[in-house]
Parts: structure tokens; C-alpha cells; sequence
């Protein structure tokens, strides 16, 4: 099976979510964070944790995310932990969000090191886009996160990237992806069905998730294949994408493996170069889409996020700045002043009590009298 050379590296809390699914199945998992708290929400072995020292988080400041990693060796010290803990995988999944300090800022010098210190083995990437009601630096943070990782696909660090969307769920729903990823790739990882109908090996399964570029998976119903192919756009846990793929890889219900139906996956995903296909009596059916370009339209939604947020913050702080500039209204108080100067004057004259008690006050002293 695919899973027995693949390891997973959770940078971050995004990533070590993802991660800690994954590892449910029995894969291997290496987790990262510059939080010792974030770690310890881990559940698992103490000895596939790393913790970067002397920090407490990043607060997703990226330029302080970057500063640490770069420095102390902290890249070079994470990417050798990384290999020994599991030194015989061929392919790595880091994955991480891009909006955190931690994950969208450090992940990437992590695997620029693991690749010059590794160049044998296959860097792959699972990143998450933030939601769109997100805070603006989260919007900034993604942008630039992966604006690197689009380098890292030209310069072959990265081989292979796929790009979830918090989009695809309801603000408070989103730690739902990491579950539906996690079952979904773990069909994948786990597959070994045969037939004499044709089988999707592990060889094939390998060379799916080394082509460079962006990949997506989808599960489609059993049934009426077009009807299900309509909803897709509401249904894909993953981000936006080019229909320009190398590869794809087809896992389908015995039934369903029609000529027509292969039609209908590849005008909505795109025509390959290569089909790697098998069948199975499952009721459900499996697409993956491989070796595609990266979108930019993903980068400018996140812009445009950052833009409307940003908008919205000045227009609050304008009003704010309006409330400021009020017109100066003034009081006539002197009656208030005169009403109590009045009654400074009363207290003033009121005769002393003491002196109705039998004395008299002279210049040169008390004179005393009888009643």
C-alpha cells in the first residue's frame, strides 16, 4: 500500500489537525510547532513531537516566524528529525495553514532544507486556505504563504500540492475538513483492490502523487454520475483549479465504468495524458486529478479578501475620526456660579451656636457674666 512510504509533518495547529486524522489511520506522523501548548493538544507519542526552543508562538507574525527558523539552525535541526524519525518514506505531506506564523511562514524553509538535505526523497504539500470572514492579516499571511509555495512548485522543491478551501464550510465548520480530507485520502493511501479488469498499483498510485503540480481528489456518489458531477463545485473540499491535468487516477464503481461516464470526469476535470484506472464494487467512486497548474485566482481572492476587509476597517475608523470633530457646543454656567455663590454667602453670615451659650468676645479677651 501507498501509506507504507508516506509520512505526514503537521506544522503548526492547522497542520498537526490534519495530521493527528491521518495518524487515526495508522499513518506515520511527525508534528512541528514553536507552541509547546499547541503540541501537547497532540494526542499521541512524546517522541514524534518537536518543539522549536525558546519561543511560545508565532501570534502569526510571519516576520518573526522567519527570523526564528532561519536562525539557530532551527530549519536544519527540524529537517533532520524529520528524516530519522521516519528515514524510509519516499514521500513527506507536510501539512500546514497558511494563514498561522508557525505553519504558512516556517514550513516552507523547512522543506527548502529537507530537500537540499534529501534530494532523493518526494516534498509534497497539503495547505489550507483561510475562510474569507477571516482577520486580514490571515488573508495577508495566505497570500504570501503561497506565493512561496508557487516558487516551490517552479523550482521542483515542492512536487506536489494540494490546496484545501475553509471556504468550502461554514465559518464554524471547518475543522470538518480535516476529517473529510483524512477519510478521503486514506481511500487512497489504503487501496490494494485487484481485478482483472485493470488495477490502480502502488507503482501507478506513486507516480500519481510525484507529477509536479496541483492535485485534487473527489468522491462522487454512486448513480446518476452527471447529476452528482453538477454539485461539485458545492461539494469539493478543495480550492479553485486549472482543467490542464497530466494524470488521472479512477477508482469506479464496476458499473459505472462506462465510457460516458469517463466523458463526463474529464470535461469537468480535464482531459490527461495518462489514465490510471481500476474498478470495485464499492457504491461510490473515486477521481483524482493530478500534475495541474496553479491557479492565480486563488492568490487574487486572497487579495481581494485582504482589500474588502481593509476597506471596511478604514470605513468604521472614518466614522470614528467624524465623531471626533463634533461641533464645540458651549454653556452659559453664570447662573449656576452666581445660585452658588449665594449660598457661600449665607453659610458665611450664619451667627456661631457658641456664642448664645453666655459669652461675650472682647478685644482684650472672653468676659463672663451670670445667667
Amino acid at each position: 500500500m501507498l501509506k507504507d512510504y508516506v509520512s505526514f509533518v503537521g506544522t503548526g495547529q492547522c497542520g498537526g489537525n490534519i495530521s493527528q486524522e491521518l495518524e487515526i489511520y495508522g499513518n506515520q506522523c511527525f508534528y512541528v510547532n514553536s507552541s509547546l501548548d499547541d503540541l501537547d493538544t497532540i494526542d499521541t507519542d512524546y517522541n514524534k513531537k518537536y518543539c522549536i526552543d525558546n519561543v511560545k508562538g508565532m501570534a502569526k507574525d510571519r516576520d518573526y516566524a522567519n527570523k526564528v527558523i532561519t536562525s539557530d539552525e532551527n530549519d536544519e535541526k527540524i529537517a533532520e528529525q524529520i528524516y530519522k524519525k521516519n528515514p524510509n518514506s519516499h514521500i513527506y505531506f507536510f501539512a500546514f495553514g497558511e494563514s498561522g506564523g508557525t505553519g504558512g511562514a516556517m514550513t516552507v524553509p523547512i522543506m527548502r532544507k529537507f530537500h537540499q538535505f534529501y534530494p532523493d526523497k518526494i516534498v509534497n504539500a497539503i495547505v489550507v486556505n483561510p475562510h474569507e470572514d477571516e482577520d486580514m492579516m490571515m488573508q495577508y499571511n495566505a497570500y504570501k504563504c503561497l506565493e512561496e509555495l508557487k516558487q516551490c512548485l517552479k523550482e521542483g522543491i515542492v512536487t506536489n500540492l494540494q490546496i484545501l478551501d475553509n471556504n468550502s464550510k461554514e465559518f464554524g465548520e471547518k475543522l470538518k475538513i480535516n476529517k473529510e480530507f483524512a477519510e478521503l485520502f486514506e481511500e487512497i493511501l489504503s487501496f490494494n483492490k485487484i481485478t482483472t479488469e485493470g488495477n490502480l498499483d502502488e507503482e501507478e498510485l506513486e507516480r500519481i502523487f510525484t507529477v509536479s503540480g496541483i492535485t485534487i481528489i473527489h468522491r462522487l456518489k454512486n448513480g446518476d454520475i452527471v447529476n452528482n458531477l453538477n454539485n461539485f463545485a458545492e461539494e469539493t473540499i478543495y480550492a479553485k483549479f486549472m482543467k490542464n491535468p497530466s494524470v488521472h487516477g479512477l477508482i469506479l464503481n464496476k458499473d459505472q465504468n462506462k465510457g460516458v461516464n469517463r466523458s463526463i470526469i474529464k470535461d469537468v476535470f480535464g482531459y490527461p495524458m495518462v489514465t490510471h484506472d481500476t474498478v470495485w464494487e464499492e457504491d461510490y467512486n473515486i477521481v483524482i486529478s493530478t500534475g495541474m497548474s496553479f491557479d492565480d485566482e486563488i492568490i487574487n481572492d486572497l487579495k481581494k479578501n485582504y482589500n474588502t476587509l481593509l476597506e471596511k476597517k478604514k470605513e468604521v475608523e472614518n466614522n470614528i475620526a467624524l465623531k471626533k470633530e463634533v461641533e464645540n457646543i458651549t454653556i452659559d454656567d453664570s447662573i449656576l456660579k452666581s445660585l452658588n455663590k449665594n449660598k457661600s454667602t449665607e453659610t458665611t453670615e450664619r451667627p456661631n451656636p457658641r456664642n448664645r451659650r453666655g459669652k461675650a468676645v472682647g478685644v482684650k479677651g472672653e468676659i463672663r457674666f451670670r445667667r
